[in-house]
């Protein structure tokens, strides 16, 4: 019988025999090379996200000309016609206007309580730019009314819109305009800054 150190190194030797790793070169030659980043393409691509982004944040800022505010208004105006103040989705009322002109104009507006004088409601339709939409029913005829920061006042005019007329009013920290039917103003002097 062999002597235990023989033994153990037969044994280490035939465990080496058996796995030894290969030789570097030969492992080197397996892996694939790693993939360089190509920082300026990295760069290139992350500036024209943000500036995406920024133009896009931009555009939803932008305020309306007076012109298109005055095709919204009209527009607003002629589906409470064609639609009556009370067809869902038209007008949400009652509502609490001085807490809405304060969340959207920073200002308290409210109504004056008038016989055939009624305030239905927000108009709920198509968009009407930066402003509070009222629909108020004057003694049967249906007006919209628009409250809007006096700071951000737009100063719409309407030109070429037969049969419709817009007046306007200052009030306090806030312009109301009025499109109705009416060569007069039939709302906007009952209402008031608390």
């Amino acid at each position: 019988m062999t002597e235990p150190d023989e033994l153990d190194r037969r044994i280490d030797e035939r465990l080496r025999a058996a796995f030894t790793p290969p030789p570097l070169d030969a492992l080197a030659e397996r892996v694939a090379p790693a993939k360089r980043i190509r920082w300026p393409v990295v760069v290139a691509l992350a500036a024209a996200a943000a500036s995406l982004a920024i133009g896009v944040a931009l555009l939803r800022r932008a305020e309306p000309s007076r012109e298109a505010l005055a095709g919204m208004w009209v527009a607003a105006y002629q589906d409470v016609a064609s639609r009556g103040p009370g067809a869902p989705g038209c007008c949400e009322g009652p509502i609490d206007l001085p807490a809405v002109c304060e969340m959207i104009c920073a200002a308290r507006v409210r109504m004056k309580d008038r016989p055939g004088l009624e305030l239905l409601g927000t108009y709920e339709g198509s968009p009407t730019g930066p402003c509070v939409p009222l629909v108020v029913d004057a003694s049967g005829e249906c007006v919209c009314v628009f409250v809007v920061p006096k700071g951000k006042d737009p100063d719409v005019r309407l030109e070429g819109v037969a049969g419709l007329y817009l007046h306007r009013r200052a009030l306090g920290d806030v312009t109301l305009y009025e499109l109705g039917r009416s060569r007069e103003p039939r709302a906007l002097e009952h209402f008031a800054a608390p």
